[in-house]
């Protein structure tokens, strides 16, 4: 690990090396040049692929640097070769453990994006981009690396219900409907309500005028004929869902 994080901070043993970076080198001899102000405090930076968040990152290092900034004091780490949470966290204590005074840490995963689900009308499923939307962290991975460093994060049924609709979001057009009730998401051909615990009452599925309902819970599986509601495990669900057999996989 400590032969990666020198090779990704080549400024540790020359502070110009920074200058020589592609993005920082193109950054400021475009025109008109590209400036950002580095702000001393935590930041998690979202956005699709190729619209400079890489880009942010080194321009603030050089910027950190030219203040005055002990070189050896910033760390920028790009976690694609990371196996889990528990790797950057030991990366990010042995550089704490290296540095003398304030320390600034850039780590950057490509994966680490978000999803929006947008508000639609129940009945024709037109979305309501001016109404309400919801907002999901996808990569588990660093979620969990937040939690253990700041003790602060999303709770594990809000992972789990963002793991749901970034599956469902892979097969079909997804959203959610909030009328008196909100209804987590809704497909072309379902809705669903995730509840991530082990007891789940049909009443947990809100009564808006959804035909096919699906009510994910933790284990209990059973299927409530009156109400055309289909009471799953979310792992079933989730196998089931992507099964080339599946009737969920089917519909539309």
């Amino acid at each position: 690990m400590e032969d990666l994080m020198v090779f990704q901070n080549p400024w540790w043993a020359d502070p110009d090396a920074i200058y020589d970076d592609e993005r920082v080198e193109k950054a400021l001899f475009q025109k008109p040049r590209i400036s950002y102000r580095f702000e001393p405090v935590n930041k998690i930076l979202i956005g699709p692929r190729q619209v400079g968040k890489t880009t942010y990152m080194k321009l603030s290092v050089a910027g950190l640097i030219e203040s005055g900034i002990n070189p050896r004091n910033v760390l920028y780490f790009s976690c694609d070769l990371l196996r889990d949470y528990r790797e950057i966290v030991s990366i990010v204590r042995s550089f704490l453990r290296s540095v003398k005074g304030k320390a600034y840490l850039e780590l950057f995963e490509e994966l680490f994006i978000g999803r929006n689900y947008f508000q639609v009308k129940l009945h024709d499923l037109t979305p309501l981009f001016r109404k309400e939307w919801k907002f999901y962290f996808l990569n588990s991975l660093l979620i969990q690396t937040f939690k253990r460093l700041f003790g602060r994060g999303p709770e594990t049924d809000r992972i789990i219900e963002g793991v749901v609709g970034e599956h469902l979001k892979r097969l079909y057009p997804t959203y959610f409907f909030s009328g008196s009730k909100e209804v987590d998401f809704l497909t072309p051909g379902f809705g669903v309500e995730v509840k991530w615990r082990k007891k789940v009452r049909p009443s947990d599925f809100p009564r808006v005028g959804i035909r096919n309902k699906v009510l994910l819970s933790k284990d209990t599986l059973e299927f409530i004929e009156g109400n055309n509601l289909a009471v799953i495990p979310v792992s079933l669900f989730l196998f089931q869902l992507h099964s080339p057999n599946s009737n969920l996989a089917t519909v539309s």
